[in-house]
Formats: structure tokens, sequence, C-alpha cells
């Protein structure tokens, strides 16, 4: 068949022979209407055969591609993920239900600021460059580190570039909208006393913060793994899930919790979230409105410096550190398959090993110098 469509795809696809070879030529048409989809396959005909004179060829193609912006069909933003999951089952590759899940926060994110300050832009197609860099500045003023600015702009650049594929017209303008430098800078570890007082601000706090944070301290848990909590997921006095993060690399972990932790997580329905207001609002926005950075500085801690709820699961892997525990058991706590990835997150570094075996060695020294 000349023309034909792909699976779930309202796009027409050419398939011709070069004549004189075997080679065959296959791409989009880039026409939902099989008259004009015939017109393009027609023309690629005439062009491979050299039958016709090059400038009748780029006539006949201009004259087929002259629709104007408004002729082809926008793409409403709340239908970008669902659309760059279509195309990429086409392309034979299927992204996982983490990918499609943080696509769609990222979506809901820049809808959100759009219906704010730029209710004109409806889809995809009205994206331009100076809406991606407004967004991206103003996701800068919100405080947010250029680090995750840079993952959320590289995200919708890489949706973007997707809808491309299949969609004419549509700009990219994203990839100029990320922060020209990242920095590098971990995350910081609370010490105990900060963790304290960010308790004590977390239970001022309300809405489950006060318990989100014990969470966190005590199973170094990332933020999205505890708003999704239910309880469920406490098997006897652990809690035992895949974290969210490493969903298909079909990572478990189980985390002993400590008795007072347990009693205050209480029971419930194993369907029920232990933390409702963080699963129904994760994503939604909800955290803007409830800040953990308003907590922090309520703590006398200055987020600027590197501080975020993150920073509780550097505060866990230290701790462990600081305990003795080994490498190998702070690992399967903490969910890490690289031991380099788990030593980022150890602000201790076994000082008090370190320390002693420098002792002995310059014992060592000494004696052998005597």
């Amino acid at each position: 068949m000349a023309i034909y469509r792909k699976v779930n795809n309202g796009i027409y696809y050419f398939s011709i022979y070069v004549p004189g070879s075997s080679r065959r030529i296959r791409g989009s048409t880039g026409k939902y209407d099989r008259a004009e989809a015939l017109l393009v396959e027609q023309t690629m005909r005439l062009a491979t055969s050299r039958k016709s004179p090059k400038d009748h060829i780029l006539k006949i193609i201009d004259a087929l591609y002259a629709d104007t912006e408004s002729d082809r069909p926008d793409i409403p933003l709340e239908a970008v993920v669902a659309e760059c999951e279509r195309i990429g089952r086409n392309a034979g590759k299927r992204p996982s239900k983490y990918l499609s899940t943080r696509r769609g926060y990222t979506v809901a994110r820049l809808g959100r600021w759009l219906a704010r300050w730029r209710p004109d832009i409806k889809g995809a197609r009205g994206i331009d460059r100076q809406a991606a860099q407004a967004f991206a500045a103003a996701l800068e003023r919100e405080g947010i580190s250029d680090k995750t600015r840079a993952g959320v702009v590289g995200e919708l650049a890489s949706m973007w570039n997707i809808l491309r594929r299949e969609h004419d017209g549509i700009e990219n303008p994203w990839p100029l909208a990320r922060p020209m430098h990242v920095a590098s800078r971990r995350r910081e570890a609370f010490s105990v006393e900060e963790a304290q007082r960010v308790f004590a601000a977390a239970d001022r706090a309300g809405h489950g913060w006060g318990l989100a944070s014990r969470i966190a301290a005590a199973t170094g848990l990332r933020y999205g793994d505890i708003a999704h909590l239910k309880y469920g997921d406490v098997v006897g006095d652990s809690i035992m899930i895949k974290p969210r993060k490493t969903q298909s690399y079909g990572i478990s972990v189980a985390i002993p919790l400590p008795h007072d932790l347990r009693a205050l997580i209480g029971t419930g329905e194993p369907s029920e979230w232990i933390l409702p207001e963080h699963a129904e609002g994760y994503g939604r926005g909800w955290v803007g409105k409830h800040p953990f950075s308003a907590i922090l500085r309520e703590a006398g801690i200055d987020p600027a410096r590197g501080y975020t709820f993150h920073s509780f699961r550097h505060f866990f892997r230290t701790q462990l550190s600081r305990a003795g525990v080994s490498d190998e058991i702070a690992m399967k706590l903490g969910g890490w398959t690289q031991r380099t990835t788990a030593d980022r997150y150890d602000h201790d570094g076994r000082a008090k090993e370190k320390a002693a075996a420098v002792a002995a060695a310059w014992a060592l020294t000494k004696n052998e110098a005597d």
C-alpha cells in the first residue's frame, strides 16, 4: 500500500520504492486527510523518478504545505502527556508509570501558571520563547533551586520534542529557558538540634507536616513516597514499599519503624492514606499553599542554604553512619544501588572511623621512626 496509517494514529504515512533500486523510502505525509496524503505520496514518486523539473516539484510541495498555523489542530495542555505516550508507543517506546505521572505533574504546573498569567495560551502550539522563559523565571521567583528548575524545563523540552515527531509547526522553546548554570551543590543535612526545631515548627504548621517530617527523618523516604503512604504499606512495625523513583527497577525497601513513631502513625484501612492532605494535594499545588520552606524559616533555617524536605533523607543517611551502621545495611534501608550515591548522602563520612584509621597509621609511623 502506497499510504497507510499506524495503529491509533490519524496521520498518513507513505512507502515507495526508488525506481531502479530495491531501496524503499518511508515517511510521514503530515496529513490527516487521505486525499491530501495521496498528493504528497504522488509528489514523492515524481521526485524519486526525477521525471519532473525540480522547481515544479517544489511548487507542488509548497502548495501542499501552505496551510497556516490556524489550520493545524492544537494539542490541549491536558492532552499533552497522553499524546506523548501515544507517539512513544508508535515508536516502540512505552514510558514507565513513574515517568508519565511526573510528566503529568509538570504539565499541570505549567497549566496553573498559564491560567493565571497567560490565559490566551490553551495548547502546546501557543508556547513560544517568551512564554517559556517567563514560566522559568516564575519558578526561580518561587525559590526553586536551579537544579529543580532545570529538571522541570528539561521535562517540558523532552515532551515538546516528542510532539514535534508527528505535529508540524510546533516550536520547542524550552531548551532556551533552562538555567544557564546548574549548581552541583548537594542538599544539606539537618543536625539533630535542627531536626528537632523542624519537628516543632512542623507541628505548629499542622496539615500533617509534623508526622511527615518524623517519618522522613526515621526512614529516609522521599516526600513523594511519604505523601502516598497507605496503612497497607505498614506491615507489622515496618514500612514496606517500592519507592516511586525506582519502581521501574523493581527496588523494594523494608524499613523498621521506631515504636513511638509507629504509635503516631496509628492504624486504618489498608487502602486509606496515612496523610490524606498530602496524597490528594501532591502535584496539584497544595504544597505551594503550605510550603515546607515556611516551616524551615519558622525553625530558623534558611532554605537558600540548600535545605529542603529532602534534607531529611541526607539526615537519615548521616545518622546511620554516625550510629556505626554498615554501608551495606544503609544502602538496603535507603534503597540505594550505587555506593557513590549513598556516599553523597553521608555527611558524617565515618569521621570517627577515619580518625581512628589515621591515628593507627600515624602510630605505626612514629614507632618505625623510633
